[in-house]
């Protein structure tokens, strides 16, 4: 019988939301703030432990990103150290139809990464010993995720996932009229 893969979800809630011009975090979608709904999808999938990197959400547990203002590259590694020897998936918060699915497709493929690399890095599937190289492309002074994954060695499996589940909100015009 195959092993199923442990793993865990956090969700970035730190931004600035500058575009948005308040906090996409908290912003309701269907009734719920957008990182909570993403945090339900991380579930959903498979998820055992969920948690925000930076502030928290509605009654999400949070992790102080140890790099506040730096990017999502130092959420991710923030998220990595706090997921310590478990498969994790990051995920912005301000996905517009996070899909479970999707998340569990990241987790299953992180080899040492899973990343929707064709359209953008986040979401992100990553194992345990991705943490090494990143942390040392990010000391180098790179912020980039995706000069992080260049610079670092790492093998990074390519996963095609639904365009929907990668559409987010930068701008109040990204958000569906549903929304608060």
């Amino acid at each position: 019988m195959a092993e199923t893969v442990r793993w865990v979800g956090a969700v970035l809630t730190g931004g600035r939301s500058t575009r948005m011009g308040r906090d996409k975090a908290s912003i309701p979608v269907d009734g719920a703030p957008m990182a909570v709904r993403v945090a339900d999808a991380l579930r959903v999938a498979g998820a055992r432990d969920v948690v925000c990197i930076g502030p928290s959400v509605g009654a999400l547990p949070a992790v102080a990103d140890e790099h506040p203002g730096e990017g999502p590259l130092a959420g991710i590694l923030t998220a990595m150290r706090w997921a310590d020897d478990r498969t994790l998936v990051v995920a912005p918060c301000d996905l517009l139809a996070p899909d479970p699915a999707s998340f569990a497709v990241l987790a299953a493929g992180a080899a040492p990464v899973a990343a929707a690399l064709a359209d953008r890095p986040l979401p992100i599937g990553l194992r345990p010993d991705a943490l090494d190289p990143l942390a040392r492309a990010f000391e180098s002074g790179e912020r980039s995720i995706r000069g992080a994954l260049r610079s670092s060695g790492l093998t990074v499996i390519a996963v095609e996932l639904p365009p929907s589940s990668l559409a987010d909100a930068d701008t109040p015009g990204d958000l569906r009229t549903d929304a608060g």
